[in-house]
């Protein structure tokens, strides 16, 4: 693979040269015929002709030379580096950009590309926080897509055992009411 890339790039760079010829050349032709036609010239013409530059004085970046940059977001990101992209990490990525289908009444702004550099970190609550706002030892999961998981059959429970509770509510009446709808 990757010498077929290597091949494809000395190919490209031969073209490219190719071309160069070609369009010297034609920039040679040119510039004879115009210098076998008589004409008056002005200081500036002279100027100019003295300062011609031709495509050999624009030096190439080269494509195989090797980028000398830093693999990080900067000084004013402290140097944040580009993460490795593990499965694990590969996967919790994926839930962040579906999580509107995780929770669909809350709205997620949606992100189209993903960061070059990021981190993953975990969140170590206050003991002085309210005891809501923390999650306990047992719900506390390694990865966020097992912890996903696990609230989101938390959120399927509680749903019907609200479910549950209003169709039980109401003592006789509401047992009539049901016998007499199915009747």
């Amino acid at each position: 693979m990757d010498s077929e890339i290597d091949r494809l790039l000395d190919e490209a760079q031969l073209n490219i040269k190719q071309q160069q010829k070609n369009e010297n050349k034609q920039l040679n032709i040119v510039e004879e015929i115009a210098n076998s036609i008589p004409k008056l010239q002005s200081e500036i013409e002279k100027r100019a002709q003295t300062t011609k530059t031709s495509r050999k004085d624009i030096p190439l970046k080269s494509i195989n030379k090797p980028q000398s940059k830093p693999d990080n977001a900067g000084k004013d990101w402290f140097g944040l580096k580009r993460p490795e992209i593990t499965p694990e990490l590969k996967r919790d990525l994926q839930i962040l950009n579906m999580r509107h289908v995780i929770d669909p009444k809350r709205f997620y702004k949606k992100s189209d590309t993903l960061s070059k550099y990021f981190a993953v970190g975990t969140i170590k609550e206050d003991p002085t926080e309210f005891f809501s706002a923390r999650l306990t030892h047992k719900e506390r999961q390694n990865t966020l897509a097992e912890e996903v998981l696990s609230t989101r059959g938390d959120y399927f429970k509680s749903k019907y055992r609200d479910i549950q509770k209003s169709k039980t509510s109401g003592g006789k009446k509401s047992w009539r009411k049901r016998r007499e709808m199915r009747a």
